[in-house]
């Protein structure tokens, strides 16, 4: 009878058995200005001047992060932008101007903030920008626009210390924000109340020593006048992406109320004068009460590239 021969795992004494090391996977590192020079859709890298992740794609290289840019163009009166090589999209915030205060002692309103990201573009192209100039002693600022279809509207301008009502697009004075009301001995003074693009002012009472409202800001209502008080501006946007412009990123600031003797408002972040003194320019802030104009728009487009 045959007997099979039986195979055990067993070892030789003095062998020693180990798994096999597997390498860690790499992605190709490169800076901006050493990029694969004609790269295949879908090549992968990191890029250690902007710290991100790229692939390039139909729209060029493109970032992990979509939050990061590398370009900044800001115009601060109109003009024409014209489209890299090899951009497909871009960022832009659009602000307007800024409106203009009252000698009723009312702040003027925020210019409207727009922010629109990923806007396609056509590499070489070209797109005009339009800059709104800030708003005169109770006039609204002017609208700002980029590329022709996206609109930032100016702030509303304050009345007169005759004036009791205000509007934005039903009233009036159209605008963003809404300014503030005026100081008046015969009526409350109603504020604007404020579009899609800003909030609405503050309001100012009856009883002396009349204090005045401060203008609406993008993103916060104008404070009410209140016993020798002049109402502060409300407050405006804020762009982490644009701290570098504005007021450190913040951008259609309402313009305080500054009737009289009465203590002056302070204007609110984004460019909002403070009473008597204008809206800071390129930022869209309203300007102060007592006859300040309003602060002029801007627009600014950022990009990856």
């Amino acid at each position: 009878m045959a007997i099979s021969k039986i195979v055990t795992n067993s070892v030789d004494s003095g062998v020693t058995l180990t798994s096999p090391t597997l390498a860690s996977p790499t992605i190709s590192s490169w800076t901006t200005a050493t990029r694969p020079l004609s790269p295949v859709t879908g090549k992968i890298g990191y890029n250690t001047t902007t710290a991100t992740i790229e692939v390039y794609g139909s729209s060029g290289w493109i970032p992990s992060n979509t939050s990061i840019v590398t370009n900044y163009q800001q115009f601060t009166t109109s003009g024409t932008f014209t489209v890299p090589a090899g951009v497909v999209f871009v960022n832009v915030l659009i602000v307007g101007g800024g409106g203009g205060g009252g000698n009723g002692g009312a702040g003027g309103g925020g210019g409207g903030v727009v922010f629109v990201p990923n806007y396609p573009v056509t590499p070489a192209g070209s797109l005009t920008a339009t800059v709104g100039a800030g708003g005169a002693i109770s006039t609204n600022g002017g609208p700002s626009q980029f590329g022709g279809d996206m609109l930032a509207f100016g702030g509303g301008g304050a009345g007169t210390s005759t004036d009791v009502s205000y509007g934005h697009v039903t009233g009036p004075k159209s605008g963003a924000s809404g300014a503030g009301g005026s100081a008046t001995s015969t009526a409350i003074g109603t504020a604007a109340p404020g579009s899609s693009q800003g909030s609405a002012g503050g309001i100012a009472p009856t009883i002396s020593p009349y204090p005045a409202g401060g203008g609406g800001g993008a993103s916060s209502v104008g404070g009410n006048g209140s016993g020798s008080v002049n109402g502060n501006g409300g407050t405006g946007a804020f762009y982490k992406m644009f701290t570098s412009y504005g007021q450190s990123g913040w951008f259609g600031g309402g313009g305080a109320g500054g009737y009289g003797t009465n203590t002056a408002g302070s204007g609110g972040l984004g460019g909002g004068g403070n009473g008597a003194v204008a809206g800071t320019a390129n930022t869209g802030g309203g300007g102060g009460g007592s006859s300040a104009a309003g602060g002029s728009g801007t627009v600014i487009v950022a990009w990856y590239q």
